[in-house]
């Protein structure tokens, strides 16, 4: 603890790298490499950033339980979208607005941001690399 009371926290490489082979058979196609990288090495609380895009939460996998629903959200999103006759996206961060997601492309890798109630999609980036690297951390993250 730090003379303000805070613990510092970073997040943690984790024993075993996440199996996403669950999803990837129940959306019955692979999963995309980056999402799996992404959600796969460590376990973290969301990581608040911002870039052109403006205020991002990257989301993060905290513990076993939250990979479960991780999972199951993707299921429930991927599901909407099919509805909807829409691409194949896997969200990773949200915005400041709560009806705002960035997503993969499964397909292509290219980051999207997606209105959900628009049911629309634009591409902001070609890569999750390059997208993340043209994000700042938020002070105090």
């Amino acid at each position: 603890m730090d003379a303000d009371g805070y613990v510092t926290w970073i997040p943690v490489r984790r024993e075993e790298e996440a199996d996403f082979s669950g999803l990837a058979a129940a959306l019955e196609t692979p999963v995309h490499a980056d999402f799996t990288a992404y959600f796969g090495r460590y376990w973290s609380d969301p990581i608040p950033a911002t870039g052109l895009c403006g205020r991002v939460e990257l989301l993060q996998l905290w513990n076993p339980d939250d990979e479960e629903r991780l999972i199951a959200n993707q299921l429930g999103h991927v599901l909407q979208a099919r509805r909807a006759k829409r691409p194949l996206t896997l969200f990773f961060a949200c915005g400041d607005d709560p009806d705002q997601l960035y997503s993969i492309d499964n397909a292509t890798g290219e980051v999207l941001r997606e209105d959900l109630p628009k049911r629309s999609a634009r591409q902001i980036a070609p890569s999750l690399a390059q997208f993340l690297g043209g994000l700042r951390a938020e002070p105090g993250s």
